[in-house]
């Protein structure tokens, strides 16, 4: 706890209700957004413009990450650095940055 001159929140899930429905437990920014004397009154109008309008389909990402070596052999092999995946109900996309690689539902 403490005072800060700046929230960073990398995506709005953990500030809007649906989180509440994967995590089985309230959105871990609702008492700052929401609740009487909450650190942040002004998130809950963001939020609720959000939890609005906003629609979305869930997304899992498995990363992998190599050391640069062995990487090389392996990933010098791949013939795209972005590849959307068709006719495959699990896997939407496989990118490749560097010696890392992420693959999208």
């Amino acid at each position: 706890q403490g005072l800060f001159d700046w929230l960073v929140v990398a995506g709005a899930t953990p500030a809007l209700a649906r989180w509440e429905a994967g995590f089985k437990e309230p959105p871990p920014l609702s008492a700052a957004a929401f609740e009487e004397g909450g650190a942040l009154p002004e998130l809950g109008e963001v939020v609720r413009a959000l939890d609005e309008g906003l629609d979305y389909d869930a997304c899992h990402v498995a990363m992998l990450s190599f050391e640069e070596d062995a990487s090389k052999a392996l990933l010098a092999h791949l013939p795209f650095d972005v590849t959307r995946v068709s006719g495959d109900d699990r896997i939407a996309a496989v990118i490749r940055r560097g010696t890392t690689l992420a693959i999208h539902s």
